[in-house]
C-alpha cells in the first residue's frame, strides 16, 4: 500500500483469489509420452533426417533461409 499526496491509500498487491476463482482452477496430471507414433511412420526416413542434421554446419549455408531449406 502506498499514499498519494492527496492522502488516498492505493492498494498495490493483486486481489486475493475469491472461492469462485479458485473452484474454476483445473489440475491436469502429465505422464510420459511414450513413442508409439514413431510407429506409424518409416524409422529410416527419421534416422536419414536425424543424421542430416547431425552432420549439418550453419557455415555451408549462405543465410537462415538457406539453411532451413537444406
Amino acid at each position: 500500500m502506498i499514499m498519494t499526496e492527496s492522502g488516498e491509500v492505493i492498494d498495490l498487491d493483486p486481489p486475493a483469489e475469491t472461492s469462485q476463482e479458485q473452484e474454476d482452477l483445473l489440475i491436469v496430471k502429465v505422464e510420459e509420452e511414450d513413442c508409439t507414433w514413431m510407429q506409424k511412420y518409416n524409422p529410416p526416413v527419421f534416422e536419414t533426417f536425424y543424421q542430416r542434421f547431425r552432420h549439418f554446419q550453419y557455415h555451408e549455408a549462405s543465410g537462415p533461409r538457406e539453411a532451413l531449406s537444406q
